[in-house]
């Protein structure tokens, strides 16, 4: 609450025996304006001067002190409400003001255990919730005062799939399955998945088929109710399939041997072979013989 109206006393002074020295206790008055204010604050202060018989004499006016010292701290400051976890940085900054003399401290209690003094400030938090940011604001006659604002850092989601494994390109579906999560008062809100073959997707479990052979960088991007975003890439190959043929067979008269040859394209080495044929033959051999 600002005052109005100030203190004001008069003394009049009457003929002392000797020199004299008067002390007078005059009431400093402070008021001050911002949300949490400490309310108004009465600075004594001690004022004196000397004053001998011959002096007192020859003044005929009234001697008269009147206090005049009146400070109003307003306290304002301004800095983002919120932001997510990873990354956060808040810049806080003053913009206090006081109606006459100085201010000669500002100091920011975050919330967190951790403070600082200035007119601006830069703080990082390492746990998402609110916080209580208080500015305490000092006049150079020591009349305080405080004002709060809560911000809030909204709790990052964690990206995470299981990987699926490495299939051939005959016939090829992989099946991806999130696991994402986020922290207590978080909700996740989307879940994109980019296949790294310019295909995408959305949802928590999805399946994908690839139309050619090689490596792909999977990632899956998470979202929260309140805009936060986690990603993760892992990567998965696709094998080309080899293309496989063999030679012909002639016939032969019977107990001559018959040999067996393969030629293999593509696919990676090394190759695995499984022949089959009439009367329960079988090989596992490049080039085989009966």
């Amino acid at each position: 609450m600002i005052i109005s109206t100030l203190y004001k006393r008069l003394f009049r002074f009457h003929l002392l025996p000797k020199a004299t020295t008067v002390f007078f206790c005059v009431a400093m008055l402070c008021s001050m304006n911002g949300v949490a204010s400490e309310g108004p604050k009465n600075i004594n202060k001690e004022i004196s001067f000397s004053a001998s018989n011959e002096e007192i004499k020859n003044n005929k006016k009234d001697h008269t002190l009147r206090n005049t010292d009146h400070q109003t701290l307003n306290l304002n400051f301004f800095s983002g409400s919120s932001q997510c976890l990873s990354g956060n940085s808040f810049d806080f900054t003053s913009t206090s003001s006081i109606s006459s003399g100085s201010i000669t401290n500002q100091t920011w209690d975050f919330g967190d255990g951790k403070t600082a003094i200035g007119v601006s400030a830069t703080h990082s938090y390492f746990s998402p919730g609110n916080y209580q940011v208080k500015l305490i604001v000092t006049s150079d006659l020591g009349c305080t005062d405080s004002l709060s604002k809560t911000i809030t850092v909204y709790p990052q989601p964690l990206a995470s799939y299981i990987i699926p494994s490495n299939q051939c390109l005959t016939g090829n579906t992989f099946s991806f399955i999130s696991n994402a999560s986020i922290g207590f008062g978080g909700g996740i809100s989307s879940q994109v998945w980019n296949f790294g073959d310019g295909n995408t997707a959305s949802g928590t479990t999805v399946t994908h088929s690839f139309s050619t052979a090689g490596k792909y960088p999977v990632n899956l991007q998470v979202t929260s109710n309140n805009g936060c975003i986690d990603l993760v890439t892992d990567t998965i190959t696709v094998y080309p399939s080899p293309s496989v043929t063999a030679s012909n067979i002639s016939a032969l008269c019977l107990g001559n041997t018959l040999n067996f040859s393969s030629s293999v394209i593509g696919g990676v080495s090394p190759y695995q072979y499984a022949w089959t044929g009439p009367n329960g033959f079988t090989a596992n051999t490049a080039n085989p013989a009966i």
